[in-house]
């Protein structure tokens, strides 16, 4: 199996290369930032110093969209990374929108083989394959890597950085943890939450890996993303004369996302009382107690989720999508987790393995990583209120790699079952549930992705 490990990825990388390169060559209507990307990319070839939307706004008033007043700023708001890689493939491919589009496909689909690396680093070859093979058919990840957007570069790099950190770990090198922290960078030059990469590998340190800070590497590691953004901020500094903190802010609707922090209050309360609980009443530090807990979040989920969960196992129900802006704007704070259920089954099963933290002790550690790096990235977008899947595509990998330990968990665990036949009705519902959940979500892919038709899902 080992041998066959290279040529099964490569197997996964081809599939997906071919079918999501058919749904990009469908006539389809581009999206605003698909516009704008071609255009800033073009930019960026004439004119390295060159990067802004005010140029083109005449042009995309004409075709319909709306222009935000940002975009007649002297710079674009985002990092330059990404259009200078749509840039550098215009010189490399000729000056044609496929040569945009690879940028897109090409971390899209390298995203299949940082599912394997993650779930390898952290599980084993056969976890990592499970999560290769879930990531080949996840549906954020072939509706972004079908369009000229930046998220499959910004998950790319995120998750890159998260990987990276693993290997450092496992292999105390140095070279892997400053090359983790270089990744994190190219994360956060594509767009400022690749910051989040740092802040879940220092964070994690904090919680469970102290030692971390007596080494020069990891500290090196941090910094270096702060290092790789100076440029462009000094940029920006030589493009509006100062750093005009009241401008960034409005670019970037700072006050309006703080204004919804607390628009949860209730459910940050539950947890900080829950961690609270946990951490300090003796009683639940036992396994008993970590039963009990577990136990009750798992009964909340379902309550709180059950229209989503009928959702999922409804063969025929797809999520709401559209092209009206902000059409999820006055969604509640958990659209996120309710819409990552729907798209696909496979997600229910990774929100399951918090079930796994009492089951499979002996990685307790690797599953902590992953809630944190999900959790991190879930919370930052639900803050940020601006509700559209492609957003957390970078979640999408740990959460498969979180799927597929759990249904190996599983799977091992029915074929500990003594008796025969009761293993076998066993492993029969298994299959069928797997089955149903590739299906469902390859039925997702069909309406989402292959037609490539839509813009906000």
């Amino acid at each position: 199996m080992h041998k066959q490990t290279p040529f099964i990825i490569a197997l996964l990388i081809v599939v997906s290369l071919i079918s999501r390169l058919n749904s990009f060559h469908k006539e389809h209507p581009f999206t605003l930032d698909e516009y704008l990307y071609v255009q800033l990319g073009m930019q960026l070839c004439d004119d390295i110093s060159s990067y802004s939307t005010a140029p083109l706004c005449d042009d995309l008033a004409k075709k319909g969209f709306f222009i935000p007043e940002y975009f007649r700023r002297p710079l674009f708001k985002h990092p330059p990374l990404f259009s200078l890689l749509i840039s550098l493939s215009y010189r490399m491919f000729d000056r044609q929108v496929l040569a945009a589009f690879l940028i897109p496909l090409f971390f899209g689909v390298g995203l299949i083989g940082l599912a394997y690396l993650l779930g390898n680093g952290l599980f084993g070859r056969q976890t990592g394959l499970f999560a290769a093979a879930l990531m080949a058919i996840e549906p954020i990840d072939w509706v972004c890597s079908g369009k000229i957007w930046m998220e499959t570069t910004l998950a790319f790099f995120t998750v890159l950085a998260l990987c990276l950190f693993v290997q450092a770990l496992k292999k105390d090198d140095a070279c892997y943890m400053i090359a983790s922290g270089f990744s994190a960078g190219c994360a956060a030059l594509t767009k400022y939450p690749g910051i989040l990469a740092t802040v879940i590998i220092a964070l994690y340190a904090c919680l469970w890996e102290r030692q971390l800070f007596k080494k020069k590497s990891f500290l090196v590691s941090l910094v270096i993303p702060a290092f790789m953004l100076a440029p462009w901020f000094l940029w920006n500094w030589q493009a509006y004369g100062g750093f005009h903190v009241v401008d960034f802010f409005q670019m970037h609707r700072i006050a309006y996302r703080l204004q919804g922090m607390f628009a949860g209050w209730w459910m940050w309360g539950a947890t900080g009382a829950m961690v609270t609980t946990v951490f300090y009443v003796p009683y639940f530090k036992t396994i008993a107690g970590r039963k009990t807990v577990l136990a009750g979040i798992l009964l909340l989920f379902f309550l709180y989720f059950h229209h989503s969960l009928f959702a999922t196992f409804s063969p025929l129900h797809c999520p709401e999508t559209g092209w009206l802006r902000n059409m999820f704007i006055n969604e509640p704070w958990h659209f996120y987790i309710r819409r990552l259920i729907e798209l696909s089954p496979f997600y229910l099963f990774a929100f399951l393995s918090i079930a796994l933290l009492n089951v499979d002790a002996d990685h307790w550690k690797e599953y902590a990583f992953l809630f944190l790096s999900t959790g991190i990235i879930l919370v930052f977008y639900i803050w940020w209120r601006n509700y559209q899947s492609r957003y957390i595509l970078a979640l999408a990998v740990p959460m498969m790699v979180l799927a597929a330990q759990f249904l190996s968990v599983v799977a091992a665990r029915i074929q500990a079952i003594p008796s025969r036949g009761l293993r076998c009705a066993a492993f029969s519902c298994y299959g069928f549930i797997v089955l149903y959940a590739a299906a469902k979500t390859l039925y997702i892919d069909l309406v989402f992705a292959v037609p490539n038709t839509m813009c906000y899902f």
